[in-house]
């Protein structure tokens, strides 16, 4: 038993834990533990909150990427809708002319004067339909006027119950201060008419038609907003409520242009439009108008009456389509006028060069092959300032420097028009003429 035997006092040192040691070390831990927890909550939380700005972000981008498709669908459709209505109207004017010059010369017994008459009423309705195609190609010819829209809205409500039925309770709220718009008096009465035809019609049981206009904040806008308990539309027909020709009623029931003439209205009127729906739970349609100041002042829109007549003036008539040249001509005969007629412009300043001492009145279309109607009319008047204007076309709007024609203190005479319209459109600007102040 020669070997070394270890020191016991030694052994029991290496062996001995150190207890306090273990306990800092579990405790940085556990703390090292709670901070990355911590700090994974905390980066958890802002990944959340990033991927909800993120999907914010892409939900905000579909939707105007949708409204910029629906506009530039309806942007192209309008210029359709334009140039179809342009068409119509030059037709129209001579189909409804002629038949005046036919009515004009039959006695009131003559039995072909009621066909004349179902011609010259179906020129009429072919007109207003033109006319919705001009509003929702935003291309009519609109009077915008300084409006309280509770006043035209108000006195518009009386004629709405007859028109909505008995079976249909009709509730109006508006907002107690004074809320101007500026707008065109007839087609903002047309849309609150095609709104409440439209709820109408998606009540065909009867309910409830609310109608309420106020000023939400930051009161920059007028609110008018139309609400029914109808039958509510699915998200694929309210995503196309507006487009023209679009309709959910039978075939021959309807054109679909109702709800496309309020959009272009709403527009052409500086406005936005937006409707919400559900299936069964009715609709909403929320059309916002920019507010004007209190004291802005509403013009008189009366229109001047007619009261001289046209025999022995001499009229240069400029017009492109040869119908319409030869009706306005025809017309203007059977009032003993003189007219000499041209195609364009530049054979409408050959017949001035002849006989400029002799014409006195110049009626040209705006839109021409070459040299337009306002080019025209300047050229003539700065030769001869006495000259009296009239402009008319089937384009309005987009297509016409509407400026220029207020500018020049000319007329002007939306297409289709009838006999009587165009004379007293032309006494019209004579008089304009006359009242014109002498030049320095």
């Amino acid at each position: 038993y020669g070997e070394s035997q270890p020191d016991p006092s030694r052994v029991l040192d290496a062996d001995i834990p150190d207890f306090f040691a273990r306990k800092r070390l579990e405790d940085d831990l556990r703390k090292a533990h709670d901070k990355l927890e911590q700090r994974v909550a905390e980066r958890t939380e802002e990944l959340r909150k990033t991927n909800e700005l993120l999907r914010e972000e892409i939900d905000e981008r579909t939707a105007v990427e949708q409204m910029l498709l629906q506009s530039q669908k309806l942007e192209a459709l309008g210029q359709l809708a334009g140039g179809v209505a342009h068409d119509f109207n030059n037709l129209l004017t001579s189909i409804g002319g002629y038949a005046d010059l036919v009515r004009i010369q039959l006695r009131e017994d003559d039995p072909n004067a009621r066909y004349v008459g179902e011609i010259l009423r179906s020129v009429e309705r072919a007109s207003r339909l033109t006319q919705q195609l001009l509003v929702f190609s935003r291309q009519e010819v609109s009077t915008p006027d300084v409006l309280d829209l509770k006043e035209v809205v108000g006195s518009l409500v009386v004629m709405l119950t007859p028109l909505i039925g008995e079976d249909t309770v009709l509730t109006t709220h508006f907002e107690d201060t004074s809320l101007r718009v500026c707008a065109d008096r007839t087609q903002i009465e047309q849309v609150l008419l095609n709104l409440a035809v439209n709820a109408r019609d998606a009540m065909p049981g009867g309910g409830q038609l609310a109608i309420s206009i106020d000023a939400p904040p930051p009161r920059s806008h007028v609110r008018l907003r139309v609400t029914d308990q109808g039958t509510g539309m699915s998200p694929e027909v309210l995503s196309k409520a507006f487009d023209p020709f679009f309709t959910t009623k039978p075939e021959g029931i309807g054109t679909g242009l109702g709800l496309a003439t309020v959009y272009g209205i709403v527009q052409q009127n500086g406005g936005v439009i937006n409707a919400r729906s559900q299936p069964g739970e009715g609709a909403t349609f929320e059309i916002l108008l920019p507010m004007v100041s209190a004291d802005a002042t509403v013009q008189d829109m009366t229109a001047p009456q007619a009261t001289a007549k046209l025999s022995g003036l001499t009229v240069l008539v400029v017009e492109d389509e040869q119908m319409v040249r030869e009706f306005i001509c025809t017309s203007l005969l059977t009032h003993r006028c003189r007219v000499f007629s041209a195609a364009n412009a530049q054979t409408a300043r050959a017949v001035f060069h002849q006989h400029a001492d002799e014409i006195q009145f110049l009626l040209t279309d705006v839109i021409m092959p070459g040299s337009s109607g306002p080019d025209l009319a300047a050229e003539l008047k700065a030769q001869k300032p006495a000259l009296s204007v009239m402009f008319v076309s089937g384009y309005t709007g987009d297509r016409i420097d509407q400026a220029t024609i207020e500018r020049s203190g000319a007329t002007f005479l939306q297409k289709p028009f009838t006999v009587d319209d165009l004379t007293r459109s032309m006494v019209d600007a004579m008089g304009q003429q006359t009242e014109e102040p002498a030049a320095e």
